[in-house]
């Protein structure tokens, strides 16, 4: 074993066990996608932007597929996604990160709420008022 793939495994298990410590993944990828738009990429043919798109899809993918099926087993890859954004765009000098804020995740909720009482209020209306 090569000291240069000792020094690849060995970062790739602290990412994992950082982003693991915190197990919001999706509060994780929010930020991601909040702060992607600041990243000053250096490749001119955005190839790391392309992947990095696929690795949205991917998790979309995933949550959308463990929310519909309740297969909460497939959660468990949902870790490697802001792995893959660190190795992609991991620099010399980091930019300034932006904390994802609550209020999306509140606005979110909102509209949640918000669905499930106006399709609750228009199942429990008697039928001569619709």
């Amino acid at each position: 074993v090569s000291t240069q793939s000792t020094g690849t495994q060995k970062r790739l298990e602290d990412l994992i066990s950082l982003v693991m410590g915190t197990g919001e993944y999706e509060r994780q990828v929010d930020g991601i996608h909040e702060n992607l738009l600041q990243l000053k990429i250096r490749d001119a043919k955005f190839g790391d932007l392309a992947e990095s798109l696929d690795w949205f899809l991917f998790y979309d993918t995933l949550d959308q597929e463990v929310k519909h099926t309740m297969n909460f087993e497939l959660g468990a890859y949902s870790k490697y996604v802001p792995i893959a954004f660190h190795l992609l765009f991991s620099q010399i000098h980091p930019p300034k990160v932006i904390i994802p804020q609550k209020q999306r995740e509140t606005r979110l909720k909102q509209q949640e709420v918000g669905e499930i009482s106006e399709i609750f209020l228009r199942e429990s209306l008697p039928r001569t008022l619709r």
